[in-house]
């Protein structure tokens, strides 16, 4: 009994002991990472445009202080100074607004066939009579004409001159196209002063972009009539534009026919679905501007082809 008395707390010892241990074995030993990894906060940054109204040369209007008047005239080459009643707007030389002034090849007309005209019977000479009745020879020759010249003419096809109507414009040729083109030009030449109307060919650095804005717009949506390209029409028109300051339309006017409708009605039709064209530049100080402007129609057998040129 004294013996397990004496072996009881050291039992205890020994276990309180083994307990320390594994305290420290524990302390010991590192522990795992079981901590969840926080997910990193997505930072969004939204960036705003900024539109920098920025103008132009042509729209910045002149200071009045670099605004000098001249102290003294300006020299002059010629033998005493020039001045011109009315100020005419300039033509264009690039490819685009040039007007049809070389003259091309005319296309050789068809060649119309002349039926060979019957050779009059001849008439045989023979011994006269003795008596000859002069009357009765007269009438047989005049009657022997008139057969011959009835049948000359059923035979025979005699070309028509060429009369101006709208029949003739189907084979109208280059040279003519340019010659109307001259025609036109001199007929409203009055009328393109500076102010009222311009033509649309005309080199003025302040209209520049504005008329590729007009014809673009129009070639993206001028088609040729499909039963005119049948027939082989083609032609040449005048119209005058009249655009608004913010570049809206405000009529269309024909002012020279091609001597088709529908061809007429193509190119009105086009100038109409093209608006708006944009505004005016702001150095311009008119509230609407008169655009005069030709449209060419020209045949071609590539269906991706414009239908003409418009200058």
């Amino acid at each position: 009994m004294n013996i397990e008395r004496n072996q009881t707390p050291l039992l205890w010892l020994i276990l309180l002991l083994s307990l320390l241990l594994h305290l420290a074995l524990l302390r010991l030993i590192p522990k795992p990472d079981y901590a969840v990894p926080e997910k990193p906060v997505e930072t969004r940054i939204e960036v705003v445009p900024r539109f920098i109204d920025q103008q132009r040369d042509l729209d910045i209007p002149v200071r009045p202080e670099l605004v000098k008047p001249r102290e003294e005239p300006a020299r002059r080459l010629g033998p005493a100074d020039q001045v011109v009643k009315k100020e005419m707007a300039p033509r264009g030389d690039s490819l685009e607004d040039m007007r049809p002034d070389s003259s091309a090849p005319e296309m050789p007309q068809p060649e119309q066939k002349m039926a060979a005209p019957q050779e009059a019977p001849e008439i045989t000479k023979q011994a006269p009579p003795e008596k000859v009745d002069v009357e009765s020879i007269r009438k047989s020759i005049l009657a022997s004409n008139k057969e011959t010249a009835s049948q000359d003419k059923s035979d025979v096809s005699v070309p028509v001159p060429p009369v101006t109507s709208s029949e003739s414009l189907l084979q109208l040729p280059q040279p003519t196209i340019a010659r109307l083109d001259r025609e036109w030009r001199q007929k409203y030449r009055p009328d393109v002063e500076e102010g009222d109307a311009v033509w649309l060919d005309s080199e003025q650095d302040l209209l520049y972009s504005f008329f590729q804005r007009l014809r673009t717009n129009i070639y993206n949506v001028w088609n040729y009539p499909a039963r005119a390209a049948e027939q082989g029409r083609s032609g040449a028109c005048l119209l005058q534009i009249v655009v608004n300051k913010d570049g809206t339309l405000e009529r269309v006017e024909i002012k020279e026919s091609s001597g088709f409708p529908d061809l007429d009605r193509a190119a009105t039709a086009a100038v109409r679905k093209g608006a708006p064209y944009g505004t005016l530049p702001q150095a311009f100080d008119k509230e609407r501007l008169k655009i005069l402007a030709f449209f060419h129609y020209e045949l071609s057998r590539n269906p991706f082809k414009r239908p003409g040129r418009i200058y």
